[in-house]
């Protein structure tokens, strides 16, 4: 443990060893003004997820494909760190490297929620002692995640939550923009983002809009963001469009056409997009296995949630957002934006300069 009451932003440096960069991590690091170098060592951006990133010089990322442990003890000398927070358990060297992190507070970080499945018992007890050994605290996204935590050895006070944040600001002002347009014209389109990978609900979905489609004739479109594996067996139809992937700096066209958001994933630990179009006013159709779903989705209020792989049930959930009117639909999104605000990049920055002076 250091003594950090008292030292000046001059001597404070962070870093973070962390797997896969997307935008808004670079939004949260760069929240972190009360440091003077934020030091992040990160893997190459996931070819399905190619986000663009802008950051200052304060902010300074590390390829951890052209680091070995030898290297990331060399930088861990360079940067003294005050914090090393070290963002999942699957890197061995970032573990070695958060155990020999002698003077500076250790966190971990993860987004695996508790299932109480044999695997996470006998991994709980295999990583119970090793992780008591190495980290100080536990730094997770909502309340499934600190129940594992809890059964890896941390006690309630070593535990923080709000460990991902959108880019609230952006979200929400884009979404406030939209708000008054869609008094006006709410546009009766669905919208999908994320990855077209099967374990992401898709074909569930596309074929839910489908069914409803054919048996109830609507108004309503379906429009898909993204790109993976599946794409080139995405299904086609007159009322479903696919767009490929997006900036997040270029969604405004999207938040400003499209009505209510949609992620029918069968697994999906938490899923950050969940709170962006929250922050945007969106209404939410979430399965029960989005984890995200527990912090912004309240069922009934501002969206439906339905069992993961359950077709009648995500139909029914459709179909339920379909027969609402223009102002119950603006009433959810009002909704959305209340729940979202409860997490942005400041107080995820906040968090970690509170664990800084515990």
């Amino acid at each position: 443990m250091i003594l950090v009451q008292g030292i000046t932003q001059i001597y404070m440096k962070i870093l973070i060893l962390y797997y896969e960069l997307a935008a808004y991590n670079i939004i949260c690091f760069e929240q972190l003004t009360g440091f003077k170098e934020v030091h992040v060592v990160a893997y190459p951006v996931n070819k399905e997820a190619p986000f663009d990133f802008l950051v200052s010089d304060r902010v300074k990322i590390h390829r951890r494909n052209e680091m070995d442990i030898n290297s990331l003890r060399e930088l861990y000398a360079s940067v003294k760190p005050c914090i090393t927070f070290c963002a999942g358990w699957s890197d061995r060297d970032y573990l070695t490297l958060s155990k020999e992190a002698k003077n500076s507070k250790t966190i971990l970080g993860f987004d695996n929620q508790w299932e109480a499945n044999l695997k996470q018992r006998i991994g709980c007890l295999v990583k119970r002692k090793q992780f008591q050994k190495i980290f100080d605290y536990a730094f997770v996204p909502g309340e499934k995640q600190k129940e594992f935590a809890n059964k890896l050895g941390f006690v309630d006070s070593k535990i923080f939550l709000g460990a991902y944040s959108c880019n609230y600001a952006y979200f929400n002002e884009l979404g406030l923009k939209a708000k008054e347009e869609k008094k006006n014209n709410f546009p009766k389109r669905f919208l999908y983002v994320g990855r077209y990978i099967e374990h992401k609900g898709i074909y569930d979905m596309w074929d839910a809009f489908i069914q409803i489609e054919n048996e109830h004739p609507n108004d309503w479109e379906l429009w898909c963001i993204g790109i993976g594996d599946e794409f080139e067996n995405k299904i086609e139809h007159e009322k479903i469009k696919h767009f490929g992937f997006v900036q997040p700096s270029e969604m405004e066209y999207f938040l400003n056409n499209t009505g209510v958001f949609i992620l029918p994933s069968h697994f999906e630990p938490w899923g950050v997009v969940t709170h962006e179009f929250a922050s945007a006013g969106f209404p939410l159709i979430l399965s029960d296995k989005i984890g995200a779903g527990a912090k912004f989705l309240d069922n009934g209020y501002n969206g439906y949630r339905f069992s993961s792989n359950n077709l009648q049930e995500l139909k029914k959930a459709m179909q339920n957002v379909i027969n609402l009117s223009n102002k119950e639909l603006l009433e959810m999104g009002e909704v959305s934006m209340r729940k979202a605000e409860e997490i942005t990049p400041v107080k995820w920055a906040n968090t970690l300069m509170k664990l800084l002076n515990d």
